[in-house]
């Protein structure tokens, strides 16, 4: 960036001098409006680099916008807007320069922009907060109708009879993906006689992005094929390129349906999806609608009710189920490891970060570390402390509080609990029926169902901790110290109440085989019911006639709840 402003006015921003405005002012109103953006990005990364983000702010906003949304100064602008807490802002800069590079058809790119818009509050430790952004959809539906390929390739030959289900696999570049563990069910347990079956990894470890990920990647695809899968994964090296590769090798496989994991959760899936490779397209709803599914997807199959009710598509629930850890498997983690008495009952809460920074929550578990003077609580996949903890843990608890970075392996650390709290204000899943298999007792929170769905506030535990007397009212901490009081105190009653947990697991929730025969229902009722249907240029297409889709609404509708 050549220097357009004098540079003492650098050097005294540098050492905290005020502004001043005779300095500056010849530069700002230079006739050329890119002499005005460049001073403007100047004065702005003077200002910012001083910790002067406020002052700052103003100048960022004008150079972004003289500059046409400029790849050089939307960093700088980003960078000052987080630290102002301004993430909205950060939404819209990263959305508004997608959209200029999507005019130019610059899709790689257009896309990781999209994709940072929508995850900015993630990305900026606020929680898992998505909005849909319908004009970003329709921005990567065109960028994916320009790159469709002119004719259909050749289909493969079909076995006799056999549906064919490409599986779109979101999270082989994650350690640990809860996702994949998820995807292992379906390779393993698919009706082969019935469903002809591959898994798609779109991600490569020759680009960029993705090479960092390396072992994660292959550690995945390695797992999905122990368990029976097919799985066929990009080699490209760039993204756009292994997208497009993803989209022709569904074509040639010939796949009825497009089976999606987490179709928003980056827009590269989106744009695949858009790119129609398959005639009809399913998505997985494992969690936030804006997350897992778009509008014009043929059927949409949740885990749990309330996604459900905001899905701009058709659903249904399949309430998912996994093999259970064999506890006499785990080789137990000694407490000595992260420093907890031997004896001592030790209280666990674990998921990501987001799922519990609630200062209330945390005020909660302070008091039952209070109120029970020889408990410990260990917090899984904390690796920070949330900024408030130090003002809300007490001084005398502090040091039976212990936390640990999320991994992968975290079954040995489970395993010493006495009691799992589920997060919140959003609640957990897999850890939850971990814990309940082991014989863990857990304790969750009711859902309110009656406001719209919002991932960061939810507690799909209530639909599968089914004990009476482990879920408490939403925002309860008494109860919740109440319940937690009585299993620390009673370890007979601890144990009684784990029994359960595990009596009901081991029910109503231990059977993936059950679960994939479940969406196999559905997914032959969408092939039969868009057999005939040409493959459309995009997810915005014009509905079929309704007739079939009809049917089969009322078809699942009649299933037993």
């Amino acid at each position: 960036m050549s220097t357009v402003l004098p540079p003492r006015v650098l050097e005294d921003i540098a050492r905290g001098a005020p502004l001043d405005p005779g300095a500056v002012l010849a530069p700002l109103r230079a006739t050329a409006f890119s002499e005005r953006a460049s001073a403007n990005a100047e004065l702005a990364q003077a200002l910012s680099a001083a910790g002067r983000a406020g002052e700052a702010e103003p100048f960022a906003e004008r150079a972004l916008v003289l500059s046409g949304f400029s790849e050089r100064v939307l960093p700088l602008y980003v960078e000052i807007q987080k630290a102002l807490g301004r993430i909205d802002r950060v939404c819209a800069a990263y959305r508004r320069a997608g959209m200029k590079l999507a005019d130019a058809g610059r899709t790689e790119e257009a896309i990781g922009l999209f994709s940072l818009s929508h995850l900015a509050f993630v990305h900026a430790g606020q929680g898992d907060r998505y909005e849909y952004d319908f004009e970003i959809q329709r921005a990567i539906e065109v960028l994916a109708r320009a790159h469709r390929p002119a004719q259909e390739p050749e289909r493969a030959p079909r076995g006799e009879g056999a549906i064919r289900l490409a599986y779109l696999v979101f999270g082989a570049i994650h350690r640990g993906s809860v996702l994949v563990k998820l995807l292992c069910n379906f390779a393993k347990y698919h009706d082969r006689a019935r469903f002809d079956v591959r898994f798609y990894v779109p991600e490569s470890p020759r680009t960029p992005r993705h090479a960092p990920h390396s072992e994660e990647l292959r550690t995945n695809i390695a797992l999905l094929e122990a368990h029976g899968a097919r799985v066929e994964a990009a080699s490209a090296a760039s993204e756009l390129e292994c997208w497009l590769e993803t989209d022709r090798r569904i074509r040639e496989f010939g796949a009825d349906i497009l089976v999606t994991t987490a179709l928003l959760a980056h827009y590269s899936h989106f744009f695949i999806a858009a790119m129609r490779p398959a005639r009809a397209i399913v998505g997985l709803g494992l969690g936030p609608p804006e997350q897992y599914a778009a509008p014009g997807l043929d059927w949409v199959v949740c885990a749990t009710r309330h996604p459900l009710m905001d899905m701009p598509c058709d659903a249904s629930v399949v309430e998912f189920e996994t093999s259970p850890p064999d506890r006499d498997a785990i080789r137990l983690a000694q407490r000595s490891a992260f420093d907890v008495s031997e004896g001592a009952p030790l209280i666990v809460v674990a998921g990501r970060a987001q799922k519990f920074l609630d200062r209330n929550y945390w005020a909660a578990l302070s008091q039952i570390l209070t109120e029970n003077p020889n408990a410990y609580l260990l917090a899984l996949g904390l690796a920070e402390e949330p900024s408030f903890l130090g003002e809300v843990l007490a001084p005398e608890v502090r040091s039976r509080f212990r936390r640990i970075g999320w991994t992968a392996d975290y079954l040995p650390l489970l395993a010493n609990a006495d009691a799992v709290i589920d997060t919140y204000p959003s609640g957990g899943g897999f850890v939850l029926t971990d814990a309940m298999a082991l014989g863990i007792p857990v304790v969750t929170f009711r859902n309110d169902y009656l406001r719209p769905f919002d991932q960061t506030e939810w507690s799909p535990g209530e639909e599968f901790v089914g004990v009476e007397g482990l879920v408490v009212p939403r925002g309860d901490f008494g109860k919740l110290c109440r319940v937690l009081g009585r299993l620390i105190a009673d370890p007979e009653h601890r144990r009684e109440m784990g029994r359960r947990c595990r009596a009901d697991l081991l029910a109503n929730r231990s059977d993936p085989g059950r679960m994939v025969r479940r969406h196999e229902e559905i997914y032959e009722a969408v092939a039969k019911n868009t057999a005939g249907r040409k493959i459309e240029p995009s997810l915005a297409r014009a509905p079929v006639q309704s007739s079939p889709l009809e049917r089969l609404r009322r078809w699942m509708s009649g299933r037993p709840a």
